[in-house]
């Protein structure tokens, strides 16, 4: 179930950054998106900043990583 929430939080993030870009989207934002409390988004990421780079590192580094892994096991 936490893993789930947090995901979700994760997704939805990632989905209104690229929508409009990670500057115009808030906290407040956020929460209505998800119609959850603040104090919900604040116990899984300290800031936005923490959220936004568990976005990048979930949706972009981790998966270059696997597809990296997967080229050199197959060289």
């Amino acid at each position: 179930m936490v893993e789930d929430r947090r995901d979700k939080i994760l997704l939805k993030a990632l989905e209104l950054y690229m929508v409009e870009g990670y500057a115009n989207v808030s906290i407040t934002d956020l929460q209505s998106a998800l119609d959850m409390g603040r104090g919900t988004l604040y116990y899984y990421f300290k800031d936005k900043e923490e959220l936004f780079q568990e976005v990048v590192n979930m949706f972009l580094i981790k998966p270059k990583e696997r597809a990296l892994e997967r080229v050199k096991e197959n060289v």
